[in-house]
Formats: structure tokens, C-alpha cells, sequence
């Protein structure tokens, strides 16, 4: 991937990671903060070097992934394609006005509904997007097992059930959302 792809891969991500156009989940994986990198320098070597050992071995078995690396494929086949990107930050730009306006208690008019309606189906036909949403929530699904476990594990001092970080459903979000 050239410079300039990387620039627009790093770009669009963080964008994507800041807005929901409802069709998909967005990908919001933390970044590493500076208190994160302080708490880091805080632990012991013996500690670090054992949890990164781990860490390490996750993120190669992640990387490794042939579902996590059709997702990044896919990403990557539609940030390669300036007008889908294009259309779905036209999307993502005019929803949040929308949104915005909606929640400034502002009235959305009729030709406002029509031109986010229109860039909606448009969106919604393109194959590079639709992949690209796909690919969101494959990677945000990973994201939030991961983070789950962790978490919960931190939490318990133990290694919890999937029932446990996902409560009764099973890692299901429940009825009605269209994932199961």
C-alpha cells in the first residue's frame, strides 16, 4: 500500500470509527493513550514481557485469521475506490447535519429526508460499500469479543464464560438486530 493509500486508509478509519450511517457498526477500536503508554512503562519487565508475549501471540493468531484478512481486503478494495469512498462520506456527512439539526430541535424538511434517502440507496447498491460494512462488523465483532474477555477477565481476576462477558444471549445482541 503506497503512502498516499495508507494516508487515505488512516483517514477514512478514523472518520469511519467517529460516525454510524445505520447500516453497519462502526469500527471503534481504542487507540493506545498516553495513560495507556505511562500505565505500560508503570509495569514490571517480568509482567510485561509475559502479557506481551500473549498479547503478541493473539494479534498473530488475529492477523492470521482468514475472516480478519477478507475483512481487511475488503476495507482495503473499497478505500482503493474514490468514488465509494466519496459517496459514503457524502452519506456519513449528511446524516450527521442531519442529526445534528434533529437534535438542535431544528424541523428536517421534506427535500432534505429525499436527498439523504437518495444517497442512502446509493450507498446501499454499491458492492464495494456493502463489503465495507460487512467488513466493520466482522472487525468490530473481533473487537468486542476481544475487549469482552479482557475486560471481564480484569473484572472476575479469571478467565470468564462466553455467558459471562455476554451475559445470557450467548454473544448474541439479542432479537431484532439482524445478526443471528
Amino acid at each position: 500500500m503506497g503512502d498516499r493509500a495508507r494516508r487515505h486508509w488512516h483517514g477514512a478509519w478514523g472518520m469511519l470509527r467517529r460516525l454510524d450511517i445505520g447500516m453497519s457498526s462502526y469500527l471503534a477500536i481504542p487507540v493506545a493513550s498516553p495513560a495507556t503508554r505511562c500505565l505500560h512503562s508503570r509495569m514490571t519487565t517480568l509482567t510485561t514481557s509475559a502479557l506481551e508475549e500473549k498479547l503478541n501471540d493473539l494479534c498473530a493468531a488475529i492477523v492470521a485469521d482468514e475472516e480478519v484478512a477478507s475483512a481487511r481486503q475488503q476495507a482495503e478494495a473499497f478505500l482503493a475506490d474514490e468514488s465509494a469512498v466519496s459517496l459514503y462520506r457524502r452519506l456519513m456527512q449528511t446524516q450527521q447535519e442531519l442529526h445534528q439539526k434533529q437534535h438542535s430541535g431544528e424541523k428536517i424538511t421534506d427535500p432534505e429526508i429525499n436527498a439523504f434517502s437518495l444517497l442512502r440507496d446509493q450507498a446501499e447498491a454499491n458492492p464495494l460499500i456493502q463489503s465495507f460494512t460487512e467488513a466493520q462488523e466482522t472487525l468490530q465483532g473481533i473487537a468486542t469479543l476481544v475487549n469482552g474477555f479482557v475486560t471481564k477477565t480484569l473484572e472476575k481476576g479469571r478467565i470468564p464464560t462466553q455467558e459471562e462477558v455476554f451475559g445470557s444471549q450467548g454473544g448474541s445482541c439479542g432479537s431484532g438486530c439482524g445478526c443471528h
